[in-house]
């Protein structure tokens, strides 16, 4: 009788640890379907707006359900969030040309109605321009804080990077 109360454990252990095994496999299939349906390469990692991106490459991006893949350059990736924001609200990226928190640390604008101020500039819009001479890290934290001035939460863009 013992030994059927020892056996009879061991075996629903094992059941419990296949069927935990099972829920894993599930959930990687799920995400493996998921960057399938988005169009993503699977060998593409996921990464979030908080992390170090110096060194690494983007391709593609995920904002606010919106999927924009063939990203090859971080320059390319913020010009693409800078479109999908102005076209969502122009009227408020409009405003950002007047609100001084977008200007860096030398005073100089983020956006501007002219070329001028920059080194290296892209048209958004009519006489809305932004500097795009940027490292990973900056471009980062210029689109943490439009997110924010959008009223966007960061865990909306998912940015992936080529391995």
């Amino acid at each position: 009788m013992g030994n059927e109360t020892g056996d009879s454990a061991f075996v629903l252990g094992r059941i419990g640890a296949i069927l935990k095994d099972l829920e894993r496999v599930r959930a990687d299939l799920l995400a493996l379907s998921e960057y399938i349906s988005l169009g993503i390469d699977p060998k593409a990692e996921a990464h979030s707006l908080k992390e170090n991106f110096r060194h690494k490459q983007p391709y593609a991006f995920v904002l606010q359900q919106g999927v924009f893949k063939h990203v090859t350059t971080w320059r390319n990736l913020y010009e693409r969030v800078l479109r999908v924001l102005q076209e969502e609200d122009p009227k408020r990226f409009a405003e950002l040309l007047e609100n001084q928190e977008f200007t860096d640390r030398r005073g100089k604008p983020y956006f501007a109605r002219s070329r001028e101020p920059f080194i290296r500039a892209s048209k958004l819009a009519d006489n809305i321009y932004a500097e795009v001479t940027l490292g990973a890290n900056e471009i980062r934290d210029r689109i943490r804080h439009l997110l924010k001035t959008f009223e966007i939460p960061q865990e909306d863009m998912i940015v992936y990077l080529r391995k």
